[in-house]
């Protein structure tokens, strides 16, 4: 029975020899191989979760009422991700196939068209959910009790999400080219700085105000665009006029945006970066 599932579960059974177009390794290979990529894009989406569970522990001290204005906000919070998680699923396929077929250019067609298209979705998206949070937290259930923590909380958690579907994309064709590591640790430093974030601006330590609920929107909000620049940051570095990935060479690279040896940074939200220049080339 077991030589059967080996047998069933072996590269052979998988991708027999007459429809191989060239070396796959043997299955030991192509299980560690897997195993390498998988193991951190999983852990990456338990520190997501993660995030949300040290706010409500760390609120849980001040009372019911604040434990409740921060889990209220759950539901809303994982229904405005479904886009941008959908569209990470397309992502990942893409970019892992153009990779595998060394199109760099389409590599960077994909990168380009998913963070466009990420944004025109959330842009209108999460400005509507921000200015109508209130009726859509009552229509989840939140009480008159603590509808205006909930508020204010949930404003400074829709604000996260914008750099948060931001990091998804990124992080989904991450995985499709291969390097997971990264999305992890992005995430650790990320929970990392929220749960000292939450220490000091809810509870007021040193010279931080006591925000209470808000501290933890606000440090929510912080850590979330901390993640998003640090992958950012891993996927591009300015050289020669050109966008490439750190540690890479021009010819196996992933590209964010070029405008004649500037790159545009999307930063979502009510603001933009400033000091952009255009140059004259179109996006290729």
């Amino acid at each position: 029975m077991l030589d059967r599932i080996q047998r069933w579960l072996s590269i052979d059974a998988m991708l027999p020899a007459t429809e191989r177009l060239g070396p796959v390794g043997t299955t030991k290979q192509m299980y560690g191989n897997y195993l390498k990529i998988a193991w951190p894009a999983t852990l990456q989406g338990l520190m997501l979760q993660f995030m949300t569970a040290i706010d409500l522990a760390m609120v849980g001290a001040l009372g019911a009422s604040a434990l409740a204005s921060v889990g209220i906000m759950g539901q809303p919070e994982m229904v405005m991700l479904i886009f941008c998680r959908a569209l990470s699923i397309a992502v990942t396929a893409i970019i892992a196939r153009r990779h595998g077929e060394s199109e760099v250019d389409g590599m960077n067609a994909v990168l380009k068209q998913s963070i466009l298209l990420n944004f025109l979705i959330y842009a209108p998206l999460l400005a509507i959910c921000f200015f109508n949070l209130e009726h859509i937290l009552r229509f989840t259930g939140a009480e008159d009790g603590y509808i205006e923590t909930a508020v204010w909380y949930g404003r400074f958690v829709v604000i996260s999400l914008i750099f948060q579907s931001f990091s998804q994309i990124v992080g989904a064709a991450l995985i499709g080219y291969g390097n997971t590591k990264v999305i992890f640790k992005s995430n650790v430093v990320g929970n990392i700085l929220n749960t000292i974030m939450n220490f000091f601006l809810i509870y007021g330590i040193g010279f931080f105000p006591e925000l209470g609920v808000m501290g933890a929107g606000v440090s929510t909000m912080i850590s979330s665009a901390v993640i998003a620049l640090l992958l950012l940051r891993t996927y591009v570095y300015v050289h020669n006029d050109r966008c490439i990935l750190r540690g890479g060479t021009i010819s196996s690279t992933l590209c964010v945006y070029e405008f004649d040896g500037y790159i545009l940074l999307l930063c979502y939200g009510t603001w933009l970066c400033r000091g952009l220049s255009y140059g004259t080339e179109s996006w290729s």
